[in-house]
């Protein structure tokens, strides 16, 4: 291409962009704005953090997408208008060619690309103990020769366990299974099934059945939103409203609510709030690049009676802390925000007065906040104890009224009455089950008691004393009321020291810290001020933030540092900020709750709970879109390949059963490191697995579309082969061509003639 053909062509086409768009200029600036843009996206996770983008997003974004457009009709109209058509250029035509095939390739795969992932669980059989708690209980896969044996005292002992049958259906691997138990008296063999999953080997352990159930839906990685459900309906009633706009990498929040802070104690601020850049005091919209938004309004299904908006994203979060949200006007429920300090060291606390369990901080020295009405209820609170442990005793007939130290062991006759006490236990952290009470704790005194007409011990709870119970001669506890009214027993205690914060309707606020004697050393507090009191002979600084009459419990979160974040973690450590307002007639009705992300809504469930305008409770849960498998799958179990010498993993493989819609029986499929499996139009990978042993637990894995794979490949294809064709083949023709010219000057033994050099020019295009 050279200067006078560019003008001669100008000269006879009216059109402007003909020339333009045959530009080898023009070509050479897109190719490199095209390069800057994906060297920069593609390098640069900083960038994608800004404009809140994943890599995938940012290569089907509408701009890169207009870059490869104009340099695909440059390419064309180039091609068409400045190269002969010829067997010497063939190979930059099919390296042309490719390249407008890739591109159209590159259009479908990124223009409909859809990635997510899916969780299935293997078959098992388990091991249910009553009172385990939270302890994880073993399990072993449910399949024939498979064999788990033990010795723990809380499991009975010795204990063997062997699958020797196992049944299913097209789809579910297992339904039914037969297994031989060895455990002393209760050996024998046993039948768990889908009706009868769990029998009892006894009165704490039991075996149960767990059917694997296939699964035909998987969730978007790219579409997040909020399910929202009646509490008490069926996970098949949740709607899904998508939250378009959500940023991903960034804290982006809104002013208002509570303070958020990262867990080194520093208050978290936010970044943009919305698509604009500031330069140098000009506000620029960015909204045409970039397609997140903050606040993002959420349409709820008409028969919610309250809008959602989500005024806050939060990527990091390590935990949540509970916060008081001031309500004035609604009933009392007093709570008190402090910050304690000692030395550089702070822990920030709420308390709730009328709540058992969220009205103490329990650390070394136990912190108790009460609301009182008057000065009497105060002094009470605050009088000096006897001892360490303190009880008091008064009888009803006769009227007797005494207080005493006490500690394990002592026998207290009551002069003037029948009654002898003796001091059986006393226990720091009492915890409570009853109604109300949950998971709250108290310090106690078990206290044996005789009148000579009747025997009982009494369980004497410090900050609960009506829970006080009885247990009569025959072993009864009497919950509905104490065994013997006529006696009335009090206990107090700081082995390791208390500390009572006591405030009132008028605002004054006191604390009371009792040492392990019992005496007390009683400071005013102030709201907003920093509180210098002597614990233990150490300065402790009680800064009181809040004291509220009326406040509702909240959680808030607490932010991972930068630098402590580990990348690639998306939202899987996430939350929302949402404001819920009233319609219609509860327009006035208001609740900000944060909501954490839940990968997958049927596993690790993380709903939050709000008591809507209507009265009736509300479950609502972040997470992401659910999309149809065309087909199901069920896993039979997760095999795992380790390193030499060591126990760490090196690969996977799925063991799966898969039949898409339509099918007429399923098929045997294996997914595992490097092989995919296709069905109903998605291709599956490998992508999770348990990281601890047994790894046969449960296994995901990712789910996507291929569309646009092949014109890519052949593209790509065509581009190698004509580059080849370019460098070797193009070289040898021209030569070829160049010696047959000069082979036919040589021939006519004269000077080159016109004739001759056209020949020669011929050879060279």
């Amino acid at each position: 291409m050279n200067t006078n053909d560019e003008a001669s062509d100008t000269a006879r086409t009216p059109n402007p962009l003909i020339p333009l768009f045959s530009s080898v200029r023009f070509g050479v600036v897109l190719l490199t704005l095209i390069l800057i843009y994906a060297s920069v996206g593609s390098a640069l996770p900083q960038v994608r953090g800004a404009v809140e983008m994943t890599e995938m997003q940012l290569f089907s974004h509408w701009v890169f997408g207009l870059l490869i457009a104009l340099f695909a009709i440059t390419l064309s109209v180039t091609t068409w208008r400045r190269i002969r058509w010829n067997v010497t250029n063939l190979g930059v035509l099919i390296v042309h060619s490719g390249l407008l095939i890739l591109t159209v390739g590159s259009f479908w795969y990124f223009g409909g690309k859809i990635e997510g992932d899916t969780f299935i669980e293997a078959p098992r059989i388990e091991l249910v103990a009553r009172n385990a708690g939270s302890a994880r209980m073993p399990s072993i896969l449910a399949e024939k020769g498979q064999v788990f044996s033990t010795s723990a005292p809380m499991l009975g002992g010795a204990l063997k366990i062997e699958v020797i049958e196992t049944n299913g259906d097209a789809m579910r691997p297992v339904t039914q299974a037969k297994v031989r138990v060895d455990m002393g008296a209760k050996s024998g063999e046993f039948a768990l099934n889908e009706q009868s999953p769990a029998v009892s080997l006894s009165e704490q352990l039991s075996l149960q059945l767990r059917v694997s159930q296939p699964v035909n839906t998987f969730y978007d990685t790219d579409v997040p939103g909020l399910y929202l459900r009646e509490a008490g309906q069926s996970t098949a009633a949740r709607s899904f409203t998508a939250i378009r706009g959500l940023p991903l990498h960034r804290e982006r929040f809104t002013p208002g609510g509570a303070e958020i802070r990262y867990t080194n104690g520093q208050a978290v601020k936010s970044h943009r709030t919305e698509p604009a850049v500031n330069f140098y005091g000009l506000n620029i919209p960015t909204g045409w690049f970039e397609h997140w938004r903050m606040p993002i309004a959420i349409s709820l299904p008409d028969s919610v009676p309250f809008d959602a908006t989500v005024s806050g994203y939060l990527p990091y979060v390590a935990e949540t802390r509970m916060v008081a949200t001031p309500t004035p006007g609604d009933p009392p429920n007093q709570a008190v925000e402090f910050d304690i300090k000692v030395d550089e060291r702070v822990a920030r606390q709420v308390l709730f007065a009328r709540d058992p369990r969220d009205s103490i901080m329990l650390t070394a020295a136990p912190i108790e906040f009460h609301w009182v009405a008057n000065d009497a209820e105060r002094e009470a609170l605050l009088k000096a104890r006897a001892g360490a442990h303190e009880l008091e005793i008064e009888v009803v007939d006769p009227p007797v009224k005494r207080t005493v130290a006490i500690k394990e062991g002592d026998r207290i006759t009551v002069e003037g009455t029948p009654y002898v006490l003796t001091i059986q236990t006393i226990s720091p952290s009492w915890p409570l089950m009853s109604p109300g009470y949950e998971n709250a704790v108290t310090p106690a005194a078990a206290v044996a008691v005789s009148n000579g007409e009747k025997s009982y011990t009494r369980t004497v709870l410090q900050r609960f004393p009506a829970l006080s119970q009885d247990i009569d001669e025959q072993g009864v506890r009497h919950r509905e009321g104490p065994y013997d009214p006529n006696l009335v027993l009090r206990y107090r205690g700081s082995p390791e020291g208390w500390i009572s914060l006591v405030a009132s309707d008028d605002g004054k606020l006191e604390l009371g810290f009792f040492d392990q004697e019992g005496k007390v050393t009683r400071a005013p507090l102030r709201v907003g001020d920093s509180n210098i009191v002597r614990i233990f002979g150490f300065p402790v600084d009680f800064r009181i933030n809040g004291l509220h009459l009326s406040a509702r419990k909240e959680q808030a979160p607490v932010v991972t540092p930068v630098e402590l974040r580990r990348p690639g973690v998306m939202r899987n450590a996430s939350m929302v900020r949402l404001d819920l307002r009233g319609r219609g007639e509860h327009a006035n009705w208001s609740r900000t709750v944060w909501c954490p992300y839940s990968q997958f809504p049927h596993v690790d469930a993380r709903p939050v709970e709000v008591s809507g305008p209507d009265g009736k409770e509300y479950e609502i849960m972040y997470s992401r879109m659910r999309r149809p498998l065309n087909g199901a799958l069920a896993l039979y179990r997760l095999e795992v390949e380790q390193l030499p010498g060591r126990g760490d993993p090196n690969a996977w493989k799925s063991v799966l059963r898969a039949k898409s819609d339509g099918a007429e029986a399923p098929n045997e499929a294996l997914v595992f490191t490097n092989h995919t499996y296709s069905m109903g139009g998605w291709t599956f990978f490998q992508s999770g697995a348990p990281s601890n042993e047994p790894y046969w637990e449960w296994t995901i894995l990712g789910v996507g579309n291929r569309y646009g794979v092949w014109p890519m490949t052949l593209g790509c294809t065509m581009i190698a082969l004509g580059s080849l064709y370019a460098f070797y083949v193009k070289p040898i023709i021209r030569r070829r061509k160049a010696a047959a010219a000069m082979a036919r000057v040589a021939e006519r033994n004269e000077v080159m003639e016109p004739v001759a050099a056209e020949e020669l020019a011929e050879v060279s295009r």
